[in-house]
């Protein structure tokens, strides 16, 4: 039934969008007899609502990402002028997409290898992406402290051994700085074997060369290591 246009079974309510002057003809609603009190919005409010509300999810993701990478990231590294390193590196920093093939960066010091590695680390931060980074030399105390006497350093360097396998990318700056330790070589062939069987992705950087990283290794891990990096990265020497 209707009545000067209106179906009886609707009811006329105003938009509760800001400054809107819309009035809708919405469907009565009622329980027990009661007609339920809602808010409605026009076409326009709606849209203009779904926006806001898609700006503030994508601003929180941001922040969220923001976080993660700031509170990975030593204040030196976190940003950088891509300019000013060396083509190659700027090339990859920028371009280089998540996927099981990591980055091998050889080269001499100063020329923004670990620069390049943590932007790649941030831009997969920003991607949704878990991202960790250390040193070597971190790395290899890491190794050494799970077996501590100390039950709080020991549980911290399990728990960052734990993070270098499931992480989604791995930065690891410097090898070849630490002292190749049994236990650290170890930890390092356990780690890449993990992360390549699982294709995860390892970005390394290295001030030697590959034949000067082998010289550092045992006899009975150089192949295994030294294969697992140069199968699964783009190698880049400067």
């Amino acid at each position: 039934m209707t009545l000067l246009g209106k179906n009886m079974n609707n009811e006329l309510r105003p938009c509760a969008g800001e400054n809107c002057f819309e009035v809708l003809e919405v469907p009565i609603i009622a329980i027990f007899g009661r007609s339920l009190d809602f808010k409605v919005l026009c076409n326009d409010c709606e849209q203009k609502l779904t926006e806001e509300q898609d700006r503030k999810a994508q601003q929180l993701r941001e922040d969220r990402a923001r976080n993660a990478f700031d509170s990975a990231c030593p204040p030196l590294y976190r940003e950088s002028d891509l300019k000013r390193l060396h083509g190659d590196l700027s090339a990859i920093a920028t371009n280089w997409q998540f996927g099981p093939t990591g980055v091998f960066m050889e080269g001499k010091p100063g020329t923004g290898k670990t620069r390049a590695g943590w932007h790649i680390l941030k831009r997969m931060a920003h991607q949704g992406k878990s991202i960790y980074g250390l040193t070597s030399t971190q790395f290899a105390k890491f190794a050494a402290d799970q077996w501590h006497s100390n039950n709080e350093e020991q549980g911290h360097a399990c728990e960052a051994m734990e993070r270098c396998r499931r992480t989604s990318i791995l930065l690891l700056d410097d090898l070849g700085k630490q002292k190749m330790t049994e236990r650290g070589e170890t930890e390092l062939y356990d780690v890449l074997e993990h992360r390549t069987t699982n294709l995860k992705p390892t970005i390394i950087t290295t001030n030697a060369t590959s034949i000067q990283l082998g010289a550092m290794l045992s006899e009975d891990r150089r192949q295994p290591i030294l294969r697992r990096i140069k199968d699964f990265s783009t190698i880049i020497k400067i």
